[in-house]
């Protein structure tokens, strides 16, 4: 297969680029813990962390500032000496082979390399894919799918092709990103480097003839919409509701994408004959072009209530009689948890605020061809 495949985000992107820290150096404490060596501060929180693993260590960044705040843990030296003084050079690995501790206020000079780049710029690519917070209510687009694969085919080549030690080159993972690729260009048409792709329709097959048009309703639009066209905040039109409010949600026990990164979930209370019923809404996370919703086994418990909820007009919903007694002692202060039933799996739950915030400032001022593409949808 054509290693061009995975260089592709560089031709869209035109001037965005990851920044280039192959010459830099950075300046990390170390402590060793028995057989562990940590290089750099604290971790932050797993949603803000962008990782890559190879033999004997993990490498990790800090999403919110992946030039600077970075580190390295070192569980099994001998394992990870045969590469890791190709990523970062001779310091690190002259430590790894002292006998000794390192002392109280000892510092790794730690140099950037091309192939340590190409590590965070895998890690990243993985972060963007994961946690991206898509959202319509702060208007912050989702990325292109063909973009993400790109990226991330295109930082593991720069590994392969960069490194002596095959501990660098990960095979399996640069096929399925390629892969991944493929299977985004069947599905919204091929990037070109003659394409402009910013300023043509999404879903257009970028072969050098006309785009074809693309459904922008709000629903599955790749393009954000203004938050009050949208269906979750029109007032109620069948009835009258004399109890409403929201609630914040709990997406530890759902895959992301499913719902809108800043979306609280709404309620209403009304009547249908004599029996009250609660109303609720929750916005589904914007889709890239026209591509389809997911549609889990989404259900929502929260107080009395167990309910599963549809996706209709770019909202989940569910509606459910309650008892009388909500109507003197409604809902407050509770967190709306969200499932899928029969999976245990939990996610760390992020901070939206600053997941947001990340990705705004990723949009001002982008740091890859996925974010540069999203930044000309975007409204900042």
């Amino acid at each position: 297969m054509a290693e061009t495949d995975g260089l592709r985000a560089a031709m869209i992107a035109g001037d965005v680029s990851s920044p280039d820290t192959a010459l830099s150096t950075v300046e990390l404490p170390v402590i060793r813990e028995e057989t562990t060596w940590v290089f750099g501060a604290a971790m932050p929180p797993a949603w803000r962390l962008a990782v890559w693993q190879g033999p004997g260590a993990t490498l990790w960044w800090d999403v919110a500032a992946p030039e600077t705040d970075l580190g390295i843990v070192v569980t099994d030296a001998t394992s990870a000496l045969p590469w890791i003084s190709e990523v970062f050079g001779d310091a690190v690995s002259r430590l790894l082979r002292s006998p000794d501790d390192p002392s109280a206020e000892a510092l790794a000079f730690v140099r950037q390399t091309p192939l340590a780049t190409a590590a965070r710029d895998v890690a990243l690519a993985r972060w963007r894919q994961a946690w991206w917070p898509a959202s319509r209510e702060k208007l912050v687009p989702p990325l292109d799918p063909r973009l993400l694969a790109a990226e991330r085919a295109d930082a593991l080549d720069r590994l392969r092709e960069g490194a002596t030690s095959v501990a660098l080159a990960d095979t399996a993972a640069l096929d399925s990103a390629r892969h991944d690729l493929a299977a985004a260009e069947r599905r919204f048409g091929r990037l070109d480097d003659h394409d402009s792709h910013p300023h043509r329709s999404i879903g257009a097959v970028t072969t050098g003839a006309e785009p074809a048009p693309v459904d922008a309703s709000p629903s599955d639009a790749g393009v954000v919409p203004s938050t009050g066209d949208l269906a979750l905040h029109r007032a109620p039109e069948r009835r009258r509701a004399p109890l409403s409010g929201t609630f914040p949600i709990d997406v530890s026990l759902i895959p992301h994408g499913v719902v809108d990164a800043a979306a609280e979930a709404r309620w209403h209370i009304a009547f249908q004959g004599a029996v009250p019923w609660i109303n609720l809404e929750i916005l589904a996370a914007p889709r890239f072009a026209n591509e389809a919703p997911p549609e889990p086994d989404l259900h929502v418990s929260f107080a009395e209530i167990n309910a599963e909820l549809t996706l209709t007009d770019g909202a989940w919903r569910a509606e459910q009689p309650v008892p009388l007694h909500v109507l003197t002692d409604p809902p407050s202060d509770s967190t709306l948890v969200l499932y899928l039933p029969g999976r245990e799996t939990r996610r760390p739950a992020p901070d939206a605020a600053e997941l947001i915030r990340i990705a705004r400032e990723r949009l001002v001022a982008p740091t890859s061809p996925s974010e540069g593409e999203a930044a000309s949808r975007a409204i900042v």
